[in-house]
C-alpha cells in the first residue's frame, strides 16, 4: 500500500510540472502575436519603417524566436521525460495491479479449494458419525434385548408365589343393620419377584347337612383387588358374609363350648373331625400374574376347628395348591 501511494504521488508531481510549463509557452506566443499586430498598418495610415530599424527588430525577434525554440525544446524534453516517467509509473502500477489481481485470484482459488476440502472432510466426518451412531444404536438395541431376555429368564426361574396366612373370624358391627360375619386373612408373596392380584373368589362352606364341596370355581362372585405385592410383602384381605351365617357360627361355638370338656380328648385324638362336628370351611382362590403377564393361581381350603378356634389347612390337591 505504501509503494502504491508513493507511485501516485510521483504521478501527480509529474503532471503538475508539465501543467506549470505550458502557461509560460502560451504567454510568449501571446506577446509575439501582439508585436506582429502592432507592426501592421492600414491603407490610409501605412507604417514606414527604415531598413536599419527593421533589421534590429528582425534580430530581436530572431533572438526571441531562438530563445523560444530553445525553451520549447527544453520543455519538450522535460515533457518527454516526465511522460516517460508517467508511462513507467503507469506500467509499474499496472504490474502491481496485475500482481494484486493474481494474488487475489490465487487467494480466492485456494480459499475455494480449502473450503471444498473442508466440506468433503466434514461430510466424511458426518458419514462416519452417522455410522458410529447407527452402530451405537444397534449395540443399545442388543443390550436392551439381552436385558429383556435376562429379565425373562430371571422371572421364569424366580417366580412369585402367594400364600394365604393368619386366617381369623370377626364380627362386623352394623349401624342400623344386623351384624355380619367376617373372615380376615393375609396374602404374602413368598416368591422372588412381584405379583399383581387380578382376581379373587372366596366363600364360607357351612352346610346344615352333609354336602360335597363345589368342584368348579369360582365359588362365589369374583372380586378384583388390583393389588401388587413385591417379593417379601404381604397385604390384608377380607371376606364379608351374612348375618345368618354369623348366627349359625355363634350357635355352633356355644354348642362346642358346652361339650368341650367331655369331647376334647376324643376330638384331639381323632383325625376325621368331620364325624365329630359340622364342617365349617373357608375356600377360595387368588388369581395373579407375574412381571411377564403370565397368570398363576393360589387356591386354599381351610377347616375351622371349633375346639382350638383356628383354621387348619386341608391337604386336598383340588382345593389347596399353587400353580
Amino acid at each position: 500500500m505504501l509503494t502504491m501511494r508513493a507511485l501516485l504521488l510521483l504521478l501527480v508531481f509529474a503532471v503538475g510540472v508539465a501543467w506549470s510549463a505550458s502557461p509560460e509557452i502560451e504567454k510568449r506566443k501571446g506577446r509575439n502575436e501582439h508585436a506582429n499586430a502592432e507592426q501592421k498598418g492600414t491603407e490610409k495610415a501605412p507604417i514606414f519603417i527604415s531598413g536599419e530599424v527593421t533589421t534590429r527588430k528582425d534580430k530581436k525577434e530572431a533572438n526571441e524566436d531562438a530563445k523560444e525554440r530553445v525553451l520549447k525544446a527544453d520543455m519538450d524534453k522535460k515533457l518527454v521525460k516526465y511522460t516517460g516517467f508517467l508511462a513507467a509509473f503507469t506500467f509499474l502500477l499496472f504490474c502491481f495491479t496485475a500482481a494484486l489481481w493474481w494474488a487475489t485470484y490465487r487467494l480466492s482459488r485456494d480459499a475455494r479449494t480449502t473450503s471444498e476440502r473442508q466440506a468433503a472432510e466434514m461430510e466424511r466426518s458426518l458419514s462416519l458419525a452417522e455410522k458410529q451412531m447407527a452402530l451405537v444404536g444397534m449395540q443399545v438395541d442388543n443390550s436392551i434385548k439381552q436385558t429383556a431376555i435376562s429379565r425373562e429368564d430371571f422371572i421364569a426361574t424366580h417366580r412369585p408365589r402367594l400364600a394365604v396366612r393368619r386366617l381369623s373370624i370377626n364380627t362386623v358391627k352394623g349401624i342400623g343393620t344386623p351384624d355380619i360375619l367376617k373372615v380376615e386373612f393375609v396374602v404374602a408373596n413368598i416368591g422372588a419377584t412381584k405379583a399383581k392380584i387380578i382376581e379373587m373368589s372366596t366363600r364360607i362352606w357351612f352346610p346344615e347337612s352333609s354336602e360335597n364341596l363345589p368342584a368348579v370355581p369360582p365359588y362365589a362372585e369374583s372380586t378384583f383387588p388390583g393389588i401388587t405385592l413385591e417379593s417379601g410383602e404381604s397385604g390384608p384381605l377380607t371376606h364379608n358374609d351374612t348375618a345368618e351365617m354369623l348366627a349359625r357360627f355363634q350357635f355352633q361355638v356355644g354348642a362346642t363350648q358346652m361339650h368341650r370338656a367331655a369331647e376334647k380328648a376324643r376330638l384331639l385324638r381323632s383325625k376325621n373331625t368331620a364325624e365329630n362336628e359340622p364342617a365349617f370351611l373357608f375356600i377360595g382362590y387368588i388369581q395373579y400374574e407375574d412381571a411377564l403377564g403370565r397368570k398363576r393361581r393360589t387356591a386354599y381350603c381351610r377347616f375351622y376347628n371349633f375346639v382350638t378356634q383356628r383354621f387348619d389347612p386341608i391337604p386336598h390337591p383340588d382345593y389347596e395348591y399353587q400353580d
